[in-house]
């Protein structure tokens, strides 16, 4: 950076005064966000940095830029930078908060974001602080620019991306994955985490002890969003959640036995985008509200989209046990990614600028439950040599899986199922249909704490399992009469539950509105 040396301009100038002369000089300016919160971007040595305000590190940089602006003499003869108290560096800072203030109102983001038109902005997090934009066109390295992106504290550099005739397929050898369909989903998912707008589709990875799940998230989270901390234990509230939405870009949890109703319900959230609201520390009423949008990972052992609105959200991957001579340590595998991520980055980045070209006019005959997702997935297809039916058949085979999942974890939706089945049809109250439901159902089931112990709930639990029955071909409707809930159960030969056979109707690819 270069330094002004600091001259006194009168004997009356503040320390404070010289700080904030020195930060000005360096060519600083001042935004704030939408809640007031005031953030500075830099010139730092060739770099463009930028920092909230009231971070340590602009602390830390200030410090620096005065101390090397007015050195101080030693008894040597010498000098060495000078120093600032802490009473005056908060008064510089709340200047600078000031400024702020009357600056321009922007939206942070970590690691990625859209600029103004067509474009995103991915900050590789090197030291550099250098960028890729991406635009419809192509995607290209760029040494600095004044973009509202952050660093949270735990994000760790991406790989420098560099193009590979070869990186799909090596690639691919990281990963243990089931199918050709679940590879095509896995590469479209992460396409998707590095576009700037969701709703984003939650990856929920199962399988086996030993079927390397947490290394398998752990090599899609350093591909795109790299943290010191890659994958972490579910939070414990709601709270927690938030604050990990906000710090980085993918929010990815490890080694799930379960997930509460209540958790599964904010992933929903963080994935489809939804306010997190908490009372405002230091005030009576006050709220902070913040709003959240993130590409969600999750692995375990167990199925872990037995919730239907979860499931409705979600990518469903099984991984095949690993045979003992195919295991390989860790050394190896995180060598052969290094090899392999630039490679993988490039062609990921070629991928987005199709999407961010193609997407938004591209017409599908019949748009799946997670539409957005399917149409970037769509267009990015051919940037990995496949088509656009290619990855229409992986979506929907996915979809059938994760619905015969979501209906056989469900007891509730079992019982309806099997009396859809015998009778093909049914309809009555839903008193009559609970007390029908338990005539078939062990008495040990029923005292399962998710098992609905009225009509009422018994209602409510329809609600949330209906779209899974449609799919699997029980349609379940509900009216309500001044005295009581009616049901009406019908087997009407389900869109995805034979789908085994079905295919969608053939488009061809490219084909826009």
């Amino acid at each position: 950076m270069a330094v002004v040396q600091g001259q006194d301009k009168s004997p009356l100038e503040t320390k404070s005064e010289k700080i904030i002369a020195v930060v000005l000089d360096a060519g600083a300016t001042f935004w704030r966000d939408s809640s007031g919160e005031a953030f500075v971007t830099i010139p730092n040595e060739g770099r463009i940095e930028r920092y909230p305000v009231r971070s340590r590190d602009f602390r830390n940089l200030v410090l620096l830029l005065y101390g090397d602006a007015h050195p101080a003499a030693t008894k040597g003869g010498g000098t060495r930078p000078g120093s600032a108290s802490q009473h005056s560096l908060n008064d510089a800072l709340g200047a600078f908060e000031a400024l702020a203030l009357r600056g321009a109102k922007r939206e942070p983001r970590p690691r990625l974001c859209r600029g103004e038109g067509n474009e995103v902005w991915l900050d590789l997090g090197g030291p550099d602080w250098r960028l890729v934009r991406i635009t419809p066109e192509t995607w290209q390295l760029v040494g600095g620019a004044d973009v509202p992106l952050l660093r949270p504290s735990g994000m760790k550099a991406m790989p420098e991306p560099v193009r590979s005739p070869c990186a799909l397929q090596a690639f691919r050898s990281l990963l243990n994955f089931g199918s050709e369909h679940d590879f095509r989903l896995v590469v479209a998912w992460l396409v998707a985490a590095l576009h700037p707008n969701g709703p984003y589709p939650v990856l929920a990875v199962d399988g086996e002890q030993g079927s390397a799940k947490s290394t398998f998230c752990r090599v899609l989270r350093r591909l795109v969003d790299p943290n010191r901390a890659d994958v972490r234990a579910v939070p414990r509230e709601e709270r927690d959640l938030r604050v990990a939405a906000t710090n980085g870009r993918l929010v990815a949890l490890d080694n799930l036995s379960a997930l509460s109703s209540e958790m599964a319900d904010a992933l929903c959230r963080v994935a489809t985008g939804g306010g997190f609201g908490e009372r405002q520390l230091g005030t009576n009423g006050g709220e902070f509200v913040v709003y959240v949008c993130n590409p969600v990972l999750l692995n375990g052992i167990p199925s872990l989209l037995t919730r239907g609105d979860l499931a409705d959200r979600a990518i469903a991957l099984t991984l095949p046990s690993i045979p003992d001579a195919a295991r390989r340590t860790e050394a190896e595998i995180w060598q052969n990614f290094d090899a392999a991520a630039p490679g993988m980055l490039a062609l990921l980045l070629d991928g987005l600028a199709l999407a961010l070209k193609d997407a938004p006019r591209l017409h599908l005959p019949r748009l799946p439950r997670m539409a957005d997702f399917a149409k970037i997935a769509c267009a990015a297809a051919p940037a990995f040599g496949w088509t656009t039916n290619d990855m229409l058949d992986a979506l929907e085979q996915n979809r059938v899986g994760t619905v015969a999942g979501v209906i056989e974890a469900d007891p509730v939706a079992v019982a309806v199922q099997g009396l859809a089945e015998q009778n093909g049809g049914w309809s009555g109250t839903a008193s009559e249909l609970l007390a029908a439901i338990n005539r078939d159902t062990p008495q040990e089931r029923q005292r399962e704490r998710g098992w609905p112990k009225d009509s009422a709930r018994l209602s409510g639990h329809l609600r949330r399992v209906a779209p899974a029955l449609r799919r699997a071909g029980v349609e379940v409707a509900q009216t309500r009469t001044s005295t009581a809930r009616l049901v009406s159960i019908s087997a009407a030969g389900g869109r995805e539950a034979s789908s085994a056979s079905q295919r969608h109707t053939p488009i061809q690819d490219g084909m826009t509105l």
